[in-house]
């Protein structure tokens, strides 16, 4: 018997799940942006529509940020600790990261043209 053995802690999970429910939640707003019904009085629905969209990747952004800052600090907190696992953070911060800089590099070539 290995009485050496210590309980692995798994950390990220939350903020993984985070991501999960932020992109169905993303989905359901663009879905909804697209099928509902805007003013239709002389091209301005175009118009709503689009800042309707660009509010909703704008907020998704936002939200990535936000995450993406706490499996940071999770991710920082716990990498020396031997006994937790931190390959979920890791997943976690990579997917909010990515979005975040996305959403950053459409933001700034919007407002930079």
């Amino acid at each position: 018997m290995d009485t050496d053995k210590t309980d692995v802690t798994v950390v990220g999970r939350g903020v993984l799940n985070a991501f999960w429910f932020g992109l169905i939640v993303f989905i359901a707003a663009l879905v909804i942006n697209e099928v509902s019904a805007h003013n239709n009085s002389g091209g301005w629905s175009t118009l709503s529509r689009g800042l309707s969209m660009a509010f909703i990747i704008f907020g998704a952004g936002v939200y990535c940020l936000f995450f993406s800052v706490i499996a940071l600090s999770e991710l920082v907190s716990n990498r020396k600790n031997g006994n937790v696992d931190t390959t979920r953070v890791m997943i976690a911060l990579t997917f909010h990261g990515i979005v975040a800089l996305i959403v950053t590099c459409l933001t700034f070539s919007v407002f930079c043209t």
